[in-house]
């Protein structure tokens, strides 16, 4: 007996079934793969905190600072992630105990733009959306556009208010130095030690600025988010769906809606705010 082979109409309606099973499954897939590098990236903010604390620790209480010619804070803690060669040869231990300083939910940097020094990826509109992760040359001979130094690249930013780079601004004795926990660490709930950012470290500027605020959408093109102009805006990434990961000063690692961003410790003297309103989603 001859057997029948499948009809054109009865092919049509298998693939239909594919195809409608597969536009539910994907979501949910997607969905998951999402959730999979949000719980990756939580690990890597926790092993950061860990090393901060412990560094502070060993260094009676002194949380990490950052002036001059010294290293900055992703150099001083990486021997307390298990690298020791680190700060002097970044760019080839990535994949090593410092591929914590990558969220899995970033891209490498864009090519970049010699000429700018403060903006590694060129264009605010990946650093607005925490798509790309930042990259900092370390610059050889004195020269900030010599790309010959080497570079260090990262999706975290530290609360520049407990520690990193000391400005001019927050030099001790002046007004502003009072706001910040950089006279001695302190370990609490609401303070936050790093985030998820487009820069390497980020929180309110010590003036009322524009950049205190969200951005006007997370797409938006505009002057670079590192040196001095960063603010809030550093932080305020569309990167986990609406919110970042922030661990805080006593070593937990929780998801921040955008929003909620304002109501944390930053320093101080921080006013809470909750009428923060917030552009939509970029994804």
């Amino acid at each position: 007996m001859k057997s029948r082979g499948f009809t054109l109409i009865e092919l049509l309606v298998v693939i239909s079934i594919i195809a409608l099973l597969m536009a539910i499954l994907m979501p949910a897939l997607s969905k998951a793969r999402e959730q999979a590098k949000n719980v990756l990236c939580k690990s890597n903010q926790r092993q950061l905190v860990t090393a901060l604390i412990t560094y502070v620790g060993d260094n009676d209480g002194q949380p990490l600072i950052s002036e001059g010619g010294s290293e900055f804070w992703f150099n001083q803690i990486a021997p307390y992630l298990g690298d020791d060669n680190y700060q002097y040869d970044p760019q080839s231990n990535l994949k090593g105990a410092m591929a914590v300083m990558m969220c899995p939910s970033c891209k490498p940097p864009m090519e970049e733009d010699p000429t700018v020094y403060y903006n590694p990826v060129i264009t605010d509109k990946y650093q607005k959306s925490g798509v790309h992760n930042w990259r900092y040359h370390v610059y050889s001979e004195g020269s900030s556009h010599n790309t010959t130094g080497s570079k260090n690249e990262g999706s975290y930013t530290m609360n520049t208010w407990i520690g990193g780079w000391r400005s001019s601004s927050m030099e001790e004795g002046k007004p502003n130095y009072r706001k910040s926990f950089r006279d001695a660490f302190v370990q609490r709930e609401d303070v936050p030690a790093f985030s998820d950012g487009a820069w390497v470290d980020a929180g309110p500027m010590y003036d009322e600025t524009t950049k205190n605020q969200p951005p006007n959408e997370f797409n938006s093109l505009g002057a670079p988010l590192g040196g001095s102009m960063g603010g809030m805006q550093r932080v305020c990434l569309d990167r986990h769906d609406m919110g970042v990961n922030v661990a805080f000063t006593d070593g937990h690692v929780d998801r921040v809606e955008l929003a909620e961003l304002w109501t944390l410790k930053w320093n101080k003297l921080f006013q809470k705010q909750y009428d923060i309103t917030m552009p939509k989603s970029s994804r």
